[in-house]
């Protein structure tokens, strides 16, 4: 629907201070609208992944003023800066201002009536939060190898697609392990398969260790925020690019352990099992990873003054 001549009527209509749009949200119609009716467009928590990029800067000459129409644009890392300025935006309207969700209220959620009783106690948790295929295969192989070894260990799996249920489901079972779906009855289980939408943060004050999904999986990377709030120390592939800065804070502070993409089920487990074994020593980095992550907040208030100021300027 961002066709200009309706988006240009609506924003005539609404008579806007401003419009803001956030990561990568880059849209043509509203942002040459808001430009022809002197609307300022800013750009809060601005993204770009470097295939997005490269899509931009092979389309430059078609995109290049709506690149202009841009006010300012607030990226989350040096990366995304230069990322924005290699598709065309001004150096004078792009600055660092990090990552809005560092500063978002962390989401409650409850679990379901009973499994609160049948998740606490038994062996460590390890939460796979937000995986896609094949990490579920991979975890499910590393904490084989854990469990043959003699190191005790459960396993939740929360599949970034929720409707992947049934089918992270079987592919344990498969392994032959003791299975459960969160959405089910209550009981013992030896891998946990989390297939109800916003439950994973009600897992976290039960996890020992996380890891995080995206990273095998050529995505990217989930967000870590949850697990380090928590003060859960985590373990991630090679595939870090979009959440990187987060990533390399928490890497400086002991709490993200990275798996090289070789030999990937062997080497998640020797990580696993030396987390696994050192209760104290998981303490610490999960407490360091909780201190970086606060350390990193601020965007909110450094985009909303912002934002303000090309208000008042306008």
């Amino acid at each position: 629907m961002d066709r200009p001549a309706a988006v240009r009527r609506w924003l005539a209509r609404l008579a806007p201070l401003a419009v803001v749009t956030v990561e990568a949200e880059l849209w043509p119609g509203l942002f040459l609208g808001a430009r022809s009716l002197g609307v300022p467009v800013a750009v809060a928590s601005g993204r770009l992944r470097p295939g997005e990029a490269r899509r931009y800067a092979r389309a430059r000459p078609v995109f290049r003023p709506v690149v202009d129409a841009v006010s300012w644009i607030g990226a989350r890392t040096e990366e995304d800066r230069e990322r924005f300025l290699a598709i065309g935006a001004s150096a004078s309207r792009v600055e660092v201002t990090g990552d809005l969700k560092l500063d978002a209220p962390a989401p409650s959620a409850s679990l379901p009536p009973g499994w609160e009783g049948a998740i606490a106690g038994g062996p460590p948790l390890l939460v796979g939060a937000s995986t896609h295929a094949p990490e579920e295969e991979l975890l499910l192989a590393a904490v084989g190898r854990l469990r043959a070894d003699g190191t005790g260990v459960r396993l939740a799996l929360a599949p970034r697609h929720v409707s992947r249920g049934a089918e992270v489901e079987r592919l344990a079972l498969r392994a032959g392990f003791r299975t459960r779906r969160l959405s089910g009855p209550p009981g013992p289980a030896d891998v946990l398969v989390v297939d109800v939408f916003g439950l994973l943060p009600a897992l976290w004050p039960f996890a020992a260790a996380a890891f995080l999904g995206g990273t095998f999986a050529p995505v990217g990377g989930h967000s870590p925020v949850g697990a380090a709030r928590a003060g859960v120390p985590i373990v991630a592939g090679p595939s870090v690019e979009g959440v990187r800065d987060v990533a390399d804070a928490l890497r400086l502070a002991g709490a993200l352990v990275d798996v090289g993409p070789e030999d990937a089920a062997d080497r998640l487990a020797t990580a696993l099992k030396q987390l696994l074994s050192d209760e104290g020593d998981r303490r610490r980095r999960g407490e360091s990873g909780r201190r970086a992550v606060a350390s990193l907040g601020g965007a909110a208030a450094r985009t909303a003054t912002k934002v303000l100021e090309l208000i008042a300027d306008r």
